[in-house]
């Protein structure tokens, strides 16, 4: 073997090299020539005592240095691992952003297209007859109505044990909802009546069974149940001096199914009161008030009111309404839960839910409660709420067929 220092090599590195040969027997060579070689200041006995702790102490540390290149090179291949994974989910992310995107435009475009074709027949039919004006009813003390309109859920098709709903019934519905609103109004001494249309007026199509249990598509169910609202409005304008509607969206005429990826707008319901300014034109005691954000606050006779459809309270907190807009309403008004339900959140503020005109339906079935087909008539004066008068409807199978 080579015992000459090599080309580039250091000391150190010549040292361990050549005392690593003679313990490997790889040289024949003494001890006391090596200290002569290496120019060292020690015996020989010496040199080959602590040659073994040397040559020991360079392998543990060469192994140490290994170990740690291992180390790094497997937390590198880990991180690069992990930036792979991000790097996926971020394109995964990106893509399924693309598809929603698609989808929406998509939405989008059928929205318009349903706009355009609803204005586009709106303005082929004549408007809606006027009539005389509505004379004065004379009474000795102010009161006006509030008629809740909601949950009609037009185009549901339901027949069980309980129920039986389609459009049919619903527009059979109407007709007695109008005729008891107007001789109850006056019966009152009425001049002036709100109505509060509170959402969910079509079924729409926003679950699996909803669709399942939907006579027509949502635009033909936006559509007839536009006019039918129009023809019910006009009847009512014909006969009181003044009617205000109030517009309230619901859940189910969503555009977009989940409720997550939908902003309020996103809504079917939101072309309604545009149909009706055009097939009511020519009457001009009819003022329209539509939601901005799922609510609207209004006043009758000095009650402060808040009219909402319902889905975003909750019955054993309607409390939160007034907290959210910094104001203390005598009345949170809503529909959305398909049953009578009253109460008094404290003593300035009364909470009042609407029935829905189509009763109980396949799901509430399936959660075991049912409900009966009505609309409130709400009568207040100077001092509040004065009357709340339910109009009810048949609802049974046996009661159509007997009727």
């Amino acid at each position: 073997m080579d015992l000459k220092r090599r080309e580039g090599e250091n000391f150190l590195d010549w040292k361990y090299r050549i005392l690593e040969s003679k313990l490997n027997k790889e040289v024949d060579i003494d001890w006391s020539e090596l200290v002569e070689l290496l120019g060292l200041e020690s015996s020989g006995d010496h040199l080959r005592k602590t040659a073994y702790g040397s040559i020991e102490a360079k392998k543990h540390y060469e192994q140490k240095l290994i170990d740690s290149v291992q180390d790094s090179h497997e937390e590198i291949l880990l991180e690069i691992e992990e930036k792979k994974r991000e790097l996926f989910k971020e394109r995964v992310k990106l893509q399924d952003a693309r598809r929603q995107n698609r989808y929406l435009d998509r939405v989008e475009a059928r929205v318009e297209v349903l706009i355009e074709e609803m204005l586009l027949e709106a303005k082929k039919l004549e408007p809606l007859f006027v009539g005389e004006q509505p004379k004065n009813i004379v009474t000795n003390k102010t009161r006006e109505a509030l008629a809740l309109w909601s949950d009609w859920h037009y185009g549901q098709d339901t027949e069980n044990h309980l129920n039986v709903y389609n459009r049919e019934i619903a527009k059979e519905r109407i007709k007695k909802l109008v005729y008891e609103t107007i001789e109850y109004s006056k019966e009152k001494g009425i001049n002036k009546i709100h109505i509060g249309q509170l959402g969910d007026i079509v079924n729409g199509q926003i679950h699996i069974s909803t669709r399942v249990n939907n006579e027509i598509e949502v635009g033909l169910q936006i559509m007839q149940v536009s006019e039918i609202l129009a023809e019910a409005i006009a009847e009512i304008a014909r006969e009181f001096e003044e009617v205000v509607l109030y517009s309230v969206v619901g859940n189910h005429g969503r555009t977009i199914n989940k409720k997550e990826d939908a902003h309020i707008k996103d809504n079917f319901e939101y072309f309604i009161v545009w149909w009706l300014k055009e097939r009511l034109r020519d009457f001009n005691n009819i003022t329209y008030v539509q939601d901005k954000d799922g609510v609207i606050i209004t006043e009758i006779l000095g009650s402060k009111i808040a009219l909402a459809h319902g889905n975003y309270e909750r019955l054993g907190n309607p409390q939160v309404l007034n907290d959210t807009y910094g104001t203390i309403f005598n009345y949170i008004i809503v529909g959305h839960y398909h049953h009578t339900f009253m109460k008094e959140i404290s003593k300035f503020t009364d909470f009042i839910v609407n029935n829905s005109l189509c009763g109980t339906d396949e799901y509430a079935l399936t959660i075991r409660k049912g409900s009966k087909p009505a609309q409130k008539l709400l009568i207040f004066d100077e001092d509040g709420l004065e009357t709340i008068h339910n109009i009810r409807f048949l609802e049974s199978i046996e009661q159509w067929a007997n009727n």
